[in-house]
C-alpha cells in the first residue's frame, strides 16, 4: 500500500503566534485551531487515488506544560470533525508527546519517535510503504524522509509545492 505522511501544524492547520512566549507554534486552544484552505480537498483527492493518509506529528505542548491532554484531545476531535465535514478522513494518526526539556517528567525524553527521528515515519510501524513526506514546519523536517530514500519526496506550505529528488 502507498501512504502519504502529513505533519499537522502548518500542513493541516494554521500555525499560531503566541505573543506571551514570542513563538509561532501549535494551537493551544480549540478556538485557535483552524484548517488551512484546501486541506480537506487535498486529503480527499489523495485517498481517491488509493493513497492512505497518515498524520505524524511532534506535539510537545503537554510535555512543556502549555496544554492539557484534555484540550489536546478536543483539538484533535475538532480537526477530525472539520475534515469529515468535507469528506476527508485520516487513515491513521501518530503523535510524539516527548520533549528533551519537558516540564512534565513522564514526557521528558530524547526519543526515536520525535521527528526527525525515524520512529513515527517507520513504514513497518504503519504497515505502509512510505512514499512522500509532506511537512510544513522546518527545512530539517521537510527533508527527513529523504535519508536513504530512492523515491521523490514532496513538500508544501501555504503557497508552494516542491518535489525533492531522491537520494542517490
Amino acid at each position: 500500500m502507498k501512504a502519504v505522511f502529513l505533519d499537522r501544524d502548518g500542513v493541516i492547520n494554521e500555525l499560531i503566534y503566541h505573543q506571551e512566549q514570542g513563538i509561532i507554534d501549535s494551537p493551544l486552544t480549540i478556538e485557535q485551531f483552524s484548517l488551512l484552505p484546501g486541506v480537506s480537498e487535498a486529503i480527499r483527492k489523495l485517498r481517491e487515488t488509493d493513497y492512505k493518509v497518515i498524520l505524524v506529528s511532534n506535539q510537545p505542548g503537554i510535555a512543556k506544560g502549555h496544554i492539557s491532554q484534555k484540550t489536546f484531545d478536543k483539538i484533535r476531535e475538532k480537526m477530525k470533525e472539520e475534515l469529515a465535514k468535507d469528506g476527508a478522513l485520516l487513515d491513521g494518526e501518530y503523535y510524539c508527546f516527548h520533549h528533551p526539556e519537558a516540564k512534565v517528567e513522564e514526557f521528558r525524553a530524547n526519543c526515536e519517535c520525535r521527528k526527525p527521528g525515524p520512529g513515527l515515519l517507520g513504514g513497518k510501524r504503519h504497515g505502509y510503504r512510505p512514499i512522500p513526506v509532506l511537512d510544513g514546519r522546518r527545512w530539517a523536517q521537510r527533508h527527513q524522509g529523504r535519508k536513504g530514500s530512492r523515491m521523490p519526496n514532496y513538500t508544501f506550505g501555504q503557497n508552494e509545492v516542491r518535489t525533492l529528488p531522491p537520494d542517490g
